[in-house]
């Protein structure tokens, strides 16, 4: 299975390092191929939406802007898991990851479906990657948690996924509990 982890963490930080060796350990002991992206290293434009729709219209399926984007999209398209990892902030993801995602439209035509009772852009590939949010809080916040796991539904419907998952952890977990919910939760999506 083809894994991809857009990982918005600072590196060399104990979280990092602890959450990455969770992961790399149970996707190595199923023997799951995984590439692990970190974003803060790419280069990555701000999607210009409306101002733009080139993506949609001009060149459907391919964004007008040349950056590290362009690189991704063949690896989104492959990948079965896409995992996001990050720190939360007000229960969003980070600005870089948020950035990553916000130029997805591209994946999608520029017709609508309906989904969940609702209207959403039509995937311009058959097949959605699962979608598993690791998000890391500063400390207990029951709001902050709730809101990241509304926004990782919310962007699975809109880029209609079916299957998803979103857990928080708080910066200074134990191991034990820390894997726990990782490989809960990874065992459903994979």
């Amino acid at each position: 299975m083809e894994i991809l982890i857009l990982n918005a963490l600072l590196k060399k930080t104990k979280n990092y390092e602890r959450i990455q060796m969770v992961l790399e350990e149970n996707l190595q002991t199923e023997n799951y191929s995984y590439e692990w992206i970190d974003v803060r290293e790419m280069n990555v434009n701000t999607c210009i939406g409306t101002k733009c729709l080139a993506c949609q219209f001009k060149t459907p399926g391919l964004c007008k802007q040349k950056d590290d984007m362009q690189d991704l999209y063949p690896k989104l398209i492959q990948a079965k898991l896409l995992v996001f990892l990050t720190p939360v902030s007000f229960g969003s993801y980070h600005s870089e990851l948020k950035k990553v995602i916000d130029r997805f439209i591209p994946l999608d035509i520029p017709v609508y479906t309906i989904h969940q009772k609702e209207l959403h852009h039509k995937n311009r590939y058959e097949e959605m990657p699962n979608l598993f949010s690791i998000g890391v809080l500063e400390g207990e916040s029951q709001m902050s948690a709730k809101t990241f796991r509304k926004l990782t539904e919310r962007n699975a419907v809109n880029m209609v996924i079916e299957k998803f998952a979103s857990i928080t952890i708080e910066k200074n977990s134990e191991l034990a509990v820390l894997e726990d919910k990782i490989v809960d939760k990874l065992e459903e999506l994979v």
